[in-house]
């Protein structure tokens, strides 16, 4: 059992037929292998709706430098700590959720969706709380993802069948494009707030659908095309870094008065 402050740094991580391993509290890491919360590994925790549960909440930490998997019958509840995982899986039957914390997946992607973050069929992400994806993170059919307030970065972002909203908060996207509408952020409108700001860091956004709005909020892309829905700038900073800067129907195509700053490179 590890808990209160209690602190365990191995290689591996293996529970023997017939024996008992939690993780309530702490700071757990391995090293140069996997972990599993189900036989084998982490087998105890909190019965909570008939699942064994492991809870990482405020100031608790674990660190896995291969990859997580939680099995049938077993939960992990993301609440409030820090999780490092080089890749995360959760097997039919299981459950992983995140409400609040730090999330890296250092390694591959993050899926929400049945093999993924399954919990309640969505991730949020609050104010004061991040998730860092080396490769994409992927919305499934069935499933809703938001930022509200908090921090995504990722390498790419892909909606295969879900909801995306984007409500506030620091989106970076490393290696491909935003896209607003069908298989990208596909609710009626996105809006970039004050303290709002979207940064792709080699892609380029796209605009099939929907509403797309700058309001006093922060872009930075290195391209800017609208095939099909509206774009407005209401002040705020756009960086366009390695394209043009269209005002009408493939750029810009709503107006505002309300100009901070604008800048288009080649």
């Amino acid at each position: 059992t590890i808990s209160g402050h209690g602190q365990l740094s191995t290689g591996t991580f293996v529970t023997n037929a017939g024996g008992t391993a939690t993780f309530s509290s702490g700071y757990l890491t391995i090293r140069s292998g996997d972990l599993t919360f189900g036989p084998g590994g982490i087998n105890g925790g909190t019965n909570s709706g008939g699942l064994i549960t492991t809870t990482l909440g405020n100031n608790g930490y674990l660190g896995v430098s291969g990859t997580t998997t939680v099995a049938n019958g077993f939960a992990l509840a993301i609440n409030g700590g820090e999780f490092v995982t080089g890749n995360l899986t959760t097997a039919t039957g299981g459950t992983t959720s995140f409400t609040s914390g730090q999330m890296y997946v250092n390694s591959g992607d993050l899926v929400v969706g049945d093999h993924g973050v399954n919990g309640n069929a969505t991730l949020n992400i609050p104010t004061q709380s991040s998730i860092y994806v080396a490769g994409d993170t992927r919305i499934d059919s069935g499933y809703s993802f938001s930022l509200n307030g908090g921090t995504l970065s990722t390498g790419t972002f892909t909606n295969n069948g879900g909801e995306a909203d984007f409500n506030g908060g620091t989106l970076t996207i490393r290696n491909g494009d935003l896209v607003v509408g069908g298989a990208g952020f596909n609710s009626a409108v996105t809006n970039i707030n004050t303290n709002g700001a979207i940064t792709l860091t080699s892609g380029g956004v796209r605009v099939v659908s929907g509403a797309f709005n700058i309001n006093r909020g922060y872009l930075s892309t290195n391209t800017f095309v609208n095939t099909g829905g509206t774009a407005t700038f209401n002040g705020g900073t756009l960086t366009i870094g390695g394209g043009d800067l269209v005002v009408g129907d493939a750029g810009f195509n709503r107006s505002e008065e309300h100009t901070s700053e604008l800048q288009s490179h080649h």
